[in-house]
C-alpha cells in the first residue's frame, strides 16, 4: 500500500520538477522576447525619429531651391534687361564713332568734332559699364542654376534617406511585434504552467494528509515522520524529495533517517542497517 501511494507521489513530484524546471526556462525566453521586443521597438522609434529629421531636410532643401528659381528668374530677366540696354549703347557708340568719323573727313571745326567725341567716348564708358554689368549678371543666373542642380541632387539624397529609414522602422517594428507575440506566448504557456504547479501541489498536500491517515504519519512538507513512541523525542523520518545537503547530510528521496522533535531534519543522520 505505501508502495504505490509513494509511487503515485513520485509520479506527481517528478512532473512538478520537470514543470518548474520548464517555467525556468519559458521565463528565460519570456525575458528574452521582451528584451528583443524593447530593443527593436527603441530602433523603430530612433528610425522613424531620423526619418522626420531627414524629410525635415528634405522640404527645407526643397524650399530653398524653390527660392533659387525664383532668384534666377529674376536674375536672368535683369541680364536680359542689361543685355538689352548694351546692344542698344553699342548701337549708338557705333553710330557716334560714325559721325566723329564723318565729321574728321568733313573738316568741321575743332569744337564740334571735340563735342562729337566726348559724345562717342559717353557712350562707350557707358557701354562698357553696361557689358561690365551683363557678365555679372550672367556669373550669377549661372551660379543659381548649379547651386539649384546641387540641392537637387541632395534633395533627391535626403528623399531616399527619408523611405530608406521609414523602410528600416517597418523593419524594426515588425521584429518587435514578433518579439511581443512571442513573449505573449510564453506568458501564456507560463500561466497554463503555473496552473498545473497549483494542481500538482493541491494533489501533493492531498496524498500527504492521505499518508497522516492511512500511515499514521505526520506530514511535513518534504518528509513524513513517525515518532519512535509517545515519550521518546526521537523520530524516524523518510524523505520525499532529493534536497541535496541538509546539515552536510545528503537527502535521497525514499531514504529512512532518524532526527529528534526539537531540531528536525537540522539534526537528521541515516538509520543504519536499513530495510
Amino acid at each position: 500500500m505505501f508502495l504505490s501511494w509513494w509511487q503515485r507521489y513520485l509520479e506527481r513530484r517528478s512532473e512538478l520538477n520537470a514543470i518548474e524546471e520548464e517555467i525556468v526556462r519559458l521565463k528565460q525566453n519570456l525575458y528574452l522576447a521582451q528584451s528583443e521586443a524593447n530593443y527593436w521597438a527603441a530602433i523603430g522609434r530612433e528610425c522613424l525619429d531620423q526619418e522626420a529629421h531627414s524629410r525635415s531636410r528634405c522640404e527645407l532643401t526643397v524650399d530653398q531651391i524653390r527660392q533659387m528659381d525664383t532668384d534666377s528668374y529674376e536674375a536672368l530677366a535683369a541680364y536680359e534687361q542689361s543685355r538689352t540696354r548694351a546692344t542698344l549703347l553699342w548701337q549708338r557708340m557705333q553710330a557716334a564713332e560714325q559721325l566723329v568719323e564723318e565729321a574728321r573727313a568733313g573738316g568741321l571745326s575743332q569744337h564740334k568734332a571735340e563735342k562729337l567725341r566726348m559724345r562717342w567716348q559717353q557712350c562707350r564708358d557707358e557701354y562698357q559699364r553696361m557689358t561690365t554689368a551683363k557678365i555679372n549678371e550672367w556669373k550669377q543666373v549661372e551660379t543659381l542654376w548649379r547651386e539649384a542642380a546641387k540641392q537637387g541632387y541632395i534633395a533627391n539624397e535626403r528623399k531616399a534617406r527619408t523611405g530608406h529609414h521609414r523602410s528600416e522602422a517597418d523593419k524594426a517594428f515588425t521584429k518587435a511585434e514578433q518579439y511581443h507575440d512571442n513573449a505573449v506566448e510564453f506568458g501564456r504557456r507560463i500561466e497554463s504552467r503555473n496552473e498545473r504547479i497549483l494542481e500538482l501541489n493541491q494533489q501533493l498536500e492531498l496524498a500527504r494528509r492521505e499518508a497522516e491517515r492511512d500511515f499514521v504519519a505526520i506530514a511535513g512538507d518534504d518528509f513524513l515522520y513517525w515518532p519512535k513512541d509517545q515519550t521518546s523525542l526521537a523520530a524516524w523520518c523518510i524523505a520525499l524529495v532529493d534536497s541535496g545537503q541538509t546539515e552536510g547530510q545528503p537527502v535521497v528521496a525514499g531514504s529512512i533517517y532518524e532526527c529528534d522533535r526539537y531540531h528536525g531534519v537540522a539534526s537528521i543522520r541515516p538509520v543504519k542497517n536499513e530495510h
